[in-house]
């Protein structure tokens, strides 16, 4: 399924679309060529110049073609699919864009390096004149995460600001499972500077489902949410103007409230493979190294 709006458009890049949902028979490689040319038609005709994906609608939110770690269950909000997709995307004329990847930190490394971190991180923000809150003003404070998130990365022509209506779309279905340990704020005299924002594996209590939720489960998942052992670290940001070492407090308070909450299993969504900071901070501080890889892809348009 294809989307354009020209608001999802990245600061400096041509006029760009989007291509998601892409799912056919495995024997009908035709099909998926056709689809994928008939996506990229769409969009050509209202104005984009090239188009990226696999993406939903725009690059805020799920997106990445899986390409290692197919033995790896997703957890919330990484998508999957099949060893073949790549080979699907290719034969449409899609070449790689951006690499990125997700990781697991399992219990043994949260429990050997979790307390370490969380003392660093409190060294930090003694350094910093920096204090930590969890999440205590429910909507306000979602929307104060949308504020961050957005003057942290103004700068970053690959992030597109949230709008108001499109962030608390997005967060609505969250927001009665959310736990508020796992919600962090970083302030300095009394003023948020940075964020992070995890959320329960809500995958895990699906899988328990047997991946299917009728109506009765539905109202259930509020009190089942709290057995769920795992937590997924969706977003962090620090404002431009703060000095360095504000992410190890970040890091520290993630493993804050992990601890508090009980929870024995980290998983990340994607880490920019360019995202040398972040990447360095996981895979040499905790150290762990990537267990889902995924690629975004592009085409100029009117290409064949």
């Amino acid at each position: 399924m294809p989307a354009y709006n020209e608001r999802c458009v990245p600061k400096g890049l041509p006029p760009t679309g989007f291509v998601g949902f892409l799912d056919v028979h495995a024997g009908r490689a035709d099909h998926a060529e056709q689809l994928l040319d008939a996506a990229g038609a769409w969009l050509a005709a209202r104005g984009a110049a090239r188009a990226i994906g696999p993406c939903q609608y725009f690059s805020g939110q799920d997106m990445g073609l899986l390409i290692e770690g197919f033995d790896q269950p997703p957890a919330l909000f990484q998508t999957h699919g099949r060893p073949g997709d790549l080979l699907l995307w290719e034969k449409a004329g899609y070449r790689e864009s951006a690499g990125l990847a997700t990781y697991r930190i399992p219990a043994e490394v949260i429990d050997a390096r979790g307390p370490g971190l969380v003392a660093a991180g409190d060294a930090a923000a003694r350094r910093l004149g920096l204090t930590a809150r969890s999440m205590r003003r429910g909507g306000a404070d979602l929307e104060l995460i949308r504020t961050l998130f957005n003057a942290s990365f103004a700068s970053s022509p690959e992030n597109l600001p949230y709008d108001h209506d499109l962030f608390h779309h997005i967060v609505a279905p969250l927001r009665p499972l959310l736990d508020p340990r796992l919600v962090r704020f970083v302030e300095r005299d009394g003023r948020p500077v940075g964020f992070t924002l995890s959320v329960p594996d809500l995958n895990e209590l699906l899988a328990r489902m047997g991946g299917r939720a009728g109506p009765l489960d539905l109202l259930r998942a509020r009190s089942r949410a709290r057995r769920i052992r795992t937590a997924v670290v969706l977003i962090a940001g620090v404002l431009p103007e703060m000095p360095m070492g504000v992410a190890p407090v970040l890091f520290g308070e993630t493993f804050r409230g992990v601890s508090e909450g009980g929870y024995r299993e980290i998983r990340t969504t994607w880490v920019h493979d360019d995202n040398t900071a972040m990447r360095y901070l996981i895979e040499r501080g905790l150290p762990v190294a990537p267990d889902r890889r995924y690629l975004l892809l592009e085409r100029a348009l009117g290409e064949s």
